[in-house]
């Protein structure tokens, strides 16, 4: 009478296999839990103000704006600014 042996290469590929399909749902349940999509409400109407005199021929305004803060959960105002234009750099002379 023959001996039929299991094969304990498929036996432990398929061992492998599962425990690698395991991870993933687990895994995928776990991100699935912590993902969240944030709703923030729509930003008010921009703030008017006076633009200050340019101070410098290579500087350029840059608008203000609304940002959201995460923090206090509310938008906060980032002032305009003059900013330099690329390339350029500020020289103090005295």
């Amino acid at each position: 009478m023959a001996v039929i042996q299991a094969d304990t290469f498929t036996f432990a590929s398929e061992r492998l296999i599962m425990r690698k399909v395991c991870a993933i749902v687990l895994l995928s349940m776990f991100c699935a839990e912590m993902s969240c999509v944030a709703t923030m409400p729509p930003p008010p109407p921009p703030v008017g103000y006076v633009v200050p005199a340019q101070p410098h021929p290579d500087a350029v305004w840059m608008n203000g704006h609304w940002k959201w803060n995460w923090v206090r959960h509310r938008y906060v105002w980032i002032p305009g600014h003059w900013r330099l234009r690329r390339g350029h750099v500020w020289v103090i002379i005295d």
